[in-house]
């Protein structure tokens, strides 16, 4: 890590900085970031009297220029500069509402050098090093500024976040209905009954074993063979929701797992004490303290076997929230909406080239075919085959336990030379697609992550759907390894595992009977909820007597993920794009006078060295009264702008001019000096 750079020493750097530039490039002052048109902040007066303070200071023993120290405020464009970028996105009521991007408050200068030698710090001089550092810092604040500034920008239109279609919410209402009926099975009241500290890192020792899949021991069902990748190709007009969806919505053919008859009897066929689906084991892993915000109810049921000796667990999906965003229940039906279409609609699969709708039946138990099958197991293996999904059963151990994990697939991802790949579906919702794709967040990397962990040999399929219109805009493929990439140090997975470590070990202590095992939003540790006896006391919970899914007004704002602003200009990653020169008037409006510093010509004072207009006497001046009717001449039109000054080479090298003289030639004749002083005027962007 770099070391850290006195404030005092930054900004000595940084006046020398600017004074070397301005001596030989003309740069001009640096430019800090102003807030854009429609969440634009009024300064106050210390601010304002702090920028007047900044920009009062002069340095430069070559010239004097008007500069800002590091960290300094300007409210107004810097002298010279482009425009800002300008946008535009849609709000809900189909109004378009523009925005202009800041300007970054690091000087161009410092970008490329930034940029230069971010992969050579070691190799640079001590006060080379003290600018890098001074960089880095001012980078680091200006990514969290960036992250700000579009967090107020969609803070302003909180509509867009509340929006969703009809479809959508009687699709989700759908869902809710099913899980209710199954909640109605399970005790109304429950009280609280101990509690589980989580932990914030590892701890040596602390965990005995590790969580390890260790065999896939029975399936139900088909698995769609995927040729493609792509989620769009499956989707009718990539609508998360199709017309035909809607019309065969139907109850899920998969029991739950406390009424999962085939999960009892592979239970007691591979001895183990603790059963569970891949949701529940999902959400118990994620427990890390960057995802203490992501609150859940598991319903467990604890009971002995038929010699009342060995305790059998079970753990079952996560209940639904009593409410939730918008956000959260669109990424639900995303994601319930692609895998419907996929596995039950074989038929919509057709829309794109190429896309085989076949099904390869899965590998089915013994427990599942002949004398030895029951006929709640025989019924259940029926359902999941006419419905076109598919059931998988594993073990897993955890130290001294041995663990039945329940889950499902996608389908089956074509490769090559045997290297076929189970698919896994999720969803994320955009609504900076007018800047960009959002960012990852914790609870969503370690959302997939723990997806893939619990899923053996598959690669996550991302769905990127638009928010406004409901569609698959984009499909991401990763493995746990691309996750890994992507998380670099924002969360430790293995905290998780601990976690649930701890969990396994106070259900496994349970006496017979049900429970819930409640995580609250933002909490360290993990609520046991047991079955409430006697009536109600203030420390009951109901639960099945509430409403869940109802929708709130909470709203999620995640910045989109930064992209430089064009390639041909260096851009610290993470920061507003560096302010650029526009391109200068070579002639005066309406007049056919080359641009030129008056305050020069009357022999007054002007910027020196920094000032961005030619320096011109009258005699110099005098020369350039042809250089605008040539011009038009040689370009057939009136030119704005110049990225050279024509001129007469051979004039200018001393040697008689081919056209027989100033007058006859059709580029202007100019002296090295004079030529010298227009160049000015040609620097652009």
């Amino acid at each position: 890590m770099a070391p850290a750079t006195d404030s005092s020493l930054a900004g000595l750097l940084d006046e020398q900085r600017l004074a070397c530039e301005a001596s030989t490039s003309g740069a001009r002052p640096r430019c800090s970031r102003e807030e854009s048109e429609g969440v634009e902040v009024a300064p106050s007066k210390r601010q304002r009297q702090h920028a007047a303070g900044a920009s009062s200071k002069t340095v430069s023993s070559q010239g004097k220029g008007s500069i800002t120290q590091a960290g300094g405020i300007r409210w107004e464009n810097p002298s010279g500069s482009a425009e800002r970028p300008s946008r535009l996105f849609v709000s809900s009521s189909g109004e378009l509402v523009p925005y202009k991007v800041p300007y970054s408050s690091i000087c161009p200068a410092d970008h490329a050098f930034y940029l230069e030698n971010a992969a050579r710090y070691k190799d640079l001089s001590p006060s080379e090093q003290m600018r890098f550092d001074d960089c880095h810092k001012r980078a680091a604040r200006e990514g969290e500024e960036r992250k700000a500034f579009f967090q107020k920008l969609a803070s302003q239109h909180p509509e867009r976040y509340h929006r969703h279609s009809a479809r959508a919410a009687e699709f989700y209402g759908s869902h809710v209905s099913n899980r209710v009926r199954e909640l109605r099975k399970l005790p109304n009241e429950y009280r609280v009954c101990g509690a589980v500290a989580l932990k914030c890192c590892r701890e040596m020792g602390g965990v005995q074993g590790l969580l390890q899949h260790q065999q896939r021991v029975c399936s139900l069902g088909s698995l769609r063979m995927m040729e493609r990748d792509n989620l769009k190709e499956y989707l009718p007009q990539n609508d998360i929701i199709g017309g035909e969806m809607m019309d065969r919505l139907q109850d899920s053919c998969v029991p739950p797992i406390e009424e999962d008859v085939l999960a009892t009897e592979l239970c007691k066929v591979h001895c183990a004490g603790v059963s569970m689906t891949s949701d529940a084991l999902c959400s118990l892993i994620s427990l890390v303290p960057e995802n203490f915000g992501s609150p859940w109810e598991i319903p467990v049921r604890v009971s002995l076997d038929e010699d009342q000796r060995t305790k059998q667990v079970v753990m079952g999906n996560p209940l639904p929230k009593y409410s939730l965003s918008a956000k959260e229940m669109l990424t639900q039906v995303a994601e319930a909406g692609i895998e419907n279409c996929i596995r039950n609609h074989p038929q919509q699969s057709q829309r794109g080239t190429g896309v085989v709708s076949e099904f390869q039946v899965c590998d089915a138990s013994k427990l599942c075919e002949g004398a030895s099958c029951t006929e709640g197991v025989r019924v259940l293996s029926k359902n999941v085959l006419e419905a076109s999904s598919n059931l998988f059963y594993s073990t897993w151990t955890f130290g001294d336990l041995r663990l039945l994990v329940r889950y499902s697939y996608l389908g089956l991802l074509k490769g090559t030379n045997r290297s076929d790949k189970y698919a896994c579906c999720s969803a994320k919702l955009e609504y900076s697609l007018h800047e960009n794709y959002e960012e990852y967040t914790v609870p969503e990397m370690m959302k997939w992550w723990s997806r893939l962990f619990v899923h053996p040999n598959s690669h996550l399929l991302l769905a990127r759907v638009e928010a406004e219109s409901e569609k698959v805009v984009r499909t991401e493929r990763m493995n746990r390894a691309t996750i890994d990439a992507c998380r670099s140090n924002k969360f430790n997975p293995e905290i998780g595992v601990e976690n649930f470590y701890g969990i396994l070990q106070h259900v496994m202590t349970l006496p017979q009977g049900s429970y819930i095992l409640s995580h609250r939003r933002g909490e360290n540790r993990v609520l046991c909820l047991s079955e409430a006896r006697g009536g109600s006391d203030k420390g009951t919970i109901a639960c099945t007597s509430k409403p869940r899914g109802l929708l709130n007004r909470e709203i999620e704002l995640v910045p989109p993920a930064w992209r430089a602003e064009g390639p041909d200009q260096p851009q610290i990653p993470g920061t507003f794009p560096p302010w650029k020169q526009r391109g200068q008037w070579f002639f005066q409006k309406n007049k056919k006078v080359v641009r030129h510093c008056q305050a020069y010509l009357r022999g007054e004072a002007c910027a020196g060295k920094m000032c961005p207009l030619p320096h011109l006497s009258r005699q110099e001046l005098a020369q350039c009264e042809t250089v605008h009717d040539k011009c038009l001449k040689l370009f057939k039109k009136r030119v704005s702008h110049m990225k050279s000054v024509p001129h007469c080479f051979a004039h200018l090298k001393g040697q008689p001019c081919p056209f027989g003289g100033a007058e006859n030639c059709i580029y202007p004749h100019l002296s090295q000096r004079c030529l010298e002083e227009l160049s000015k005027l040609c620097r652009g962007p």
